[in-house]
Order: structure tokens, then sequence, then C-alpha cells
């Protein structure tokens, strides 16, 4: 198997009212936006993200994490025990994650409406595999 930076992915849009797809090398395209309309992009061909090593583990993108709405609803959660998982960025470049004890509790009204936009779409997008495998 080719390594994955090798690896010639196709990509989708996942915003509601844009289709378009583009192909590349997965470590160039991976937390990457569409040039259309500026909405996340994920790969659509699943047996590209497998990991050699186990086909139970698919390891991920911390911006693809993100981007699913993802991390808004686990730090929906966290927020209930006072954790957040952190994303810290120096200059639009993620420097790491790491867990964090907070004060605050929940998101504006905005944050929530964009959360559950994103885990909609990614629901939409991924539902057929996530049947496949909770059956399996």
């Amino acid at each position: 198997m080719k390594e994955l930076s090798q690896t010639k992915r196709r990509y989708q849009c996942m915003e509601e009212n844009c289709s378009y797809e583009l192909t590349g090398k997965a470590t160039l395209l991976d937390g990457t936006y569409c040039p259309r309309c500026n909405g996340p992009i994920f790969p659509v061909e699943p047996e590209l993200w497998q990991s050699p090593k186990n086909e139970m583990v698919r390891e991920q993108s911390w911006q693809a994490f993100k981007e699913s709405g993802l991390l808004w609803w686990m730090n929906m959660v966290l927020h209930t025990f006072g954790w957040a998982i952190v994303f810290d960025y120096e200059e639009k470049e993620l420097k790491r994650v790491y867990p964090a004890r907070v004060r605050f509790r929940g998101f504006s009204e905005d944050s929530n409406t964009d959360g559950y936009r994103k885990v909609s779409r990614y629901l939409l997008h991924n539902a057929d595999e996530l049947r496949q495998e909770a059956e399996q």
C-alpha cells in the first residue's frame, strides 16, 4: 500500500448547496476548504482512510474533527464537567490540542447553530457508512 501522503484522494465539499469535488494528495488537502464556497471538504473514498495496521482505526486530522462539528459536540458534553478540548493556534497554524479545565459552560446561540449544522451535514454525508459499521 502507498504511503498515505502519496495516496490520491477524492474530496467533496460538505456544504448543502455545493457539490464541488476535487482530487489531490492526502497531506495537501486534509484540513483545507472548498475553493468555490469556502466550506469544509472531506474524503469521499473511505477505503483510502483505513490504516494498514488496523482496519478498525482510521486516523483523521484534527481539522476534519473540528469541521465535522464533533469538536463542538464533544465540548458541549465536556463543559458539563468543567472540561474542554482546546485547539491552540498561532497565526492560523494549529500548534497543539489538549484537554483543559474550564470555568465557562456552553456556547453562544450562533456557535450552537453552526455546530448543529456541521454535525447534521456530517451525519447526512456519513449515515450509510455509520449504519454499515454498526451492523457489522
